[in-house]
């Protein structure tokens, strides 16, 4: 137990920048630290406030019907959820591609213990999102339902064992991708490949989610007593905070919890293997000289850049699912047609699908630009490429090589990805949509400039806001503050472009759409060339002060 409480310690003071925080001696970094704390405390305020809103809304038709207790359950199924598809994505690289895996095996610790360690790790990951999606409709649920305080201890008590499951679920799918490709020769394609399958069909499952609750609510004698057929412990949670049963919260605590401890037992036999051959190379035995090609420096380096991309399933998996889940819409109106896309967005338990779906249907001709824009806005590994380097940025920098050439190095990987999906996608949606010669254009075009955009955009959130101080790559890729600036960079430019669109239409009431997209188009050329100004003069002045 004291091994588990260091290696817990260690994992926090790292994973959450604890340790250098406290450490810092330069004034303008602890001010920076300071404001970004305060920065993120804020974002999470707001959000709390707006699920209160959100929950304040819906309780009293709940109330109406009796079913007040749903507002629980559904919080408590949308945290299940967010903990499993989140944790899809991280458990991989906290499992299997953390850098100090070879240091703690060498030590006096047995893997199990290790393996519980970066079990917990996942779980802390989690924790946030879960009490941010179950605190506040409990709280509106206090407040309507008039029950005891001791609701709020049931309720911390729910929270700490909701994750467990969704953690399990996700680290089992982890293990079985990571155990057949680690028998294999090029074991990080097939795990990029079999990764990339579990998440497409993770969100086709929850496109149809409503279709699959319905068909279990009409078995069932009520709402309750279906979802509980699907996922008990929604239940047992729900039962043990409406009517303070212990008895519930139990049930509810051993559904969690003999999972993990099980999964525990079974899993460190194989965890430190299936590591040991995920480090394994191989190498030719029959190489034979044969003549030897030159490229370009730039060539070279995108070349190098794009090996290193897809040597981590960790960093391929959280940048490129925007492209892919495009590319699946693409493939789906080229099949079934462009209303048969429509319409499944329509019906997704997605509310924002939902909520686009019939504005894609007035605007038909250009719902391909739009959802390319959506599926580009999400796709930026610049916004981890400087980080990524970690340990090694000193190699880079002391090539012969200039800062501007690393820059293009980097900018080439995401672009050289984006450009040729969204032509092939575009033709596709062309065919689907019965697109006019002009509105292909359009559509080939605008996606374009934003992938540029998002390209140059990422790496220059990146040099303000490096993290070369990790152990493991979902750190960088999914928690570092530059990757979660730079999506939220590509949504809000999405959002903008429609906001444009809107303002220019209700200022001048021009009915040119054309003259609407040239307007978006300037504006991106113009973003384009400032922040490039801006990577030529402060940009390379941020990478030389860099230190890995």
């Amino acid at each position: 137990m004291s091994n588990l409480k260091v290696l817990l310690k260690n994992s926090i003071m790292n994973t959450w920048g604890i340790n250098k925080f406290l450490k810092e001696e330069s004034k303008s970094e602890k001010i920076k630290n300071i404001s970004i704390f305060f920065a993120i405390l804020l974002g999470i305020f707001s959000i709390g406030i707006l699920i209160v809103m959100y929950s304040l809304a819906i309780v009293e038709q709940l109330g109406q019907y009796g079913y007040l207790s749903l507002i629980l359950m559904s919080a408590m199924i949308l945290s299940t959820m967010f903990s499993f598809f989140t944790s899809v994505y991280k458990a991989q690289g906290v499992l299997f591609s953390s850098r100090d895996f070879e240091t703690l095996m060498s030590l006096p610790i047995k893997p199990c213990i290790i393996l519980a360690s970066k079990m917990i790790e996942l779980l802390l990951l989690n924790y946030l999102f879960v009490a941010l999606a179950t605190i506040p409709p409990a709280i509106v649920y206090f407040m309507k339902s008039g029950t005891s305080i001791i609701f709020f201890i049931y309720l911390l008590i729910g929270i700490i064992f909701i994750p467990l499951i969704p953690i399990v679920m996700a680290a089992i799918i982890a293990f079985a991708l990571s155990y057949v490709s680690s028998r294999m020769k090029r074991k990080t394609l097939i795990l990029n490949i079999g990764t990339l399958i579990v998440v497409v069909v993770v969100m086709i499952g929850s496109f149809k989610m409503d279709k699959i609750l319905n068909i279990v609510i009409e078995n069932s004698t009520s709402i309750i007593q279906g979802i509980k057929t699907i996922y008990p412990p929604s239940y047992y949670f729900t039962d043990a905070l409406a009517n303070l049963s212990l008895l519930s919260m139990t049930k509810f605590i051993l559904w969690s919890i003999i999972p993990f401890i099980i999964f525990l037992i079974i899993f460190a036999r194989s965890f430190k293997s299936i590591n040991l051959r995920l480090g394994e190379t191989f190498k030719r035995s029959n190489y034979k000289l044969t003549s030897l090609k030159t490229n370009t420096l730039r060539g070279a380096l995108i070349k190098k850049e794009f090996k290193r991309y897809f040597s981590s399933s960790v960093y391929v998996t959280n940048t490129i699912i925007g492209i892919v889940i495009v590319t699946v819409a693409a493939v789906a109106s080229l099949i079934m047609g462009a209303d048969f896309l429509i319409d499944q967005m329509a019906q997704s338990s997605d509310s924002d699908l939902q909520v686009l779906a019939p504005l894609l249907k007035q605007v038909m001709q250009f719902a391909p630009l739009i959802i390319l824009s959506f599926g580009i806005g999400l796709t930026c590994t610049t916004g981890s490429a400087i980080s990524i380097e970690g340990r090694n940025l000193w190699i880079l920098k002391s090539s012969p090589l200039e800062v501007k050439d690393i820059f293009i190095g980097k900018i080439g990987v995401n672009i050289l990805l984006l450009i040729p999906t969204i032509v092939v996608d575009s033709v596709m949606f062309a065919i689907a949509f019965k697109l006019t010669l002009i509105n292909f254009m359009w559509t080939i075009f605008i996606p374009t400039l934003l992938a540029i955009l998002v390209s140059v955009g990422g790496l220059l959130i990146n040099l303000y806001f490096p993290k070369l101080d990790w152990t493991s790559e979902v750190q960088v890729v999914k928690q570092s503050l530059s990757s979660m600036i730079s999506i939220l960079m590509g949504a809000v430019l999405v959002v903008v472009m429609i906001f444009v669109t809107i303002g220019i239409n209700k200022v001048f009431a021009i009915t040119n759409i054309n003259l609407y997209l040239g307007v978006i188009a300037l504006l991106l050329l113009l973003l384009i060339s400032l922040i490039c100004t801006i990577l030529k003069t402060k940009g390379e002045k941020l990478f030389n002060r860099l230190k890995s």
